[in-house]
């Protein structure tokens, strides 16, 4: 018989995760993705909270170095997503972005699709700011109109040094 707080801990990470403690992903998939709020619920942390651009960006903004580090969130390789007819649509769910490290040429869009609510995305690093924080909703897209590399990742999950729900747009 399980231990009861090892049946809370699994019914807390289903719904942090966007999925039920039946093992389905009951929020992804949909318009209808659960509210940041429904995040903050679940996880205690603030779904909704916008502490502003990561320091590289900052750093952008002032002139200064906005590389993301070598191999941002493990990405050595990348699945070419150059063609004109190519898929560029990253989707996810808990806790991993598909595809994670993704190449496009300049002047190409990228498309998240996930349950926002659960999964918010924001850029770590990067030239330009591209990617717009966002809370809610399931899928938006972004163009990259400049090359270089572009980290994001989850807040929730993730970290912006590249760790854990994180991934690497590279944009040649």
């Amino acid at each position: 018989m399980p231990r009861p707080y090892s049946v809370v801990l699994a019914v807390m990470l289903a719904s942090a995760c966007g999925g039920s403690s039946d093992g389905s992903d009951a929020g992804s998939g949909t318009d209808a993705s659960p509210s940041a709020a429904d995040a903050t619920a679940a996880t205690g942390l603030d779904a909704t909270a916008e502490p502003g651009l990561d320091a590289s960006l900052e750093a952008a903004d002032a002139g200064g170095n906005s590389g993301c580090a070598a191999a941002f969130a493990g990405c050595a390789d990348y699945l070419d997503a150059t063609g004109p007819s190519a898929d560029r649509t990253v989707s996810f769910t808990c806790c991993q972005y598909t595809p994670k490290c993704l190449k496009i040429a300049v002047g190409q869009s990228v498309t998240f699709s996930g349950p926002f609510g659960f999964h918010p995305v924001k850029q770590a690093c990067g030239s330009t700011p591209v990617i717009a924080s966002t809370s809610s909703g399931s899928s938006a897209s972004f163009v990259f109109g400049t090359p270089g590399e572009f980290g994001f990742f989850c807040p929730l999950h993730g970290s912006a040094d590249g760790t854990g729900m994180a991934g690497s747009i590279l944009v040649e």
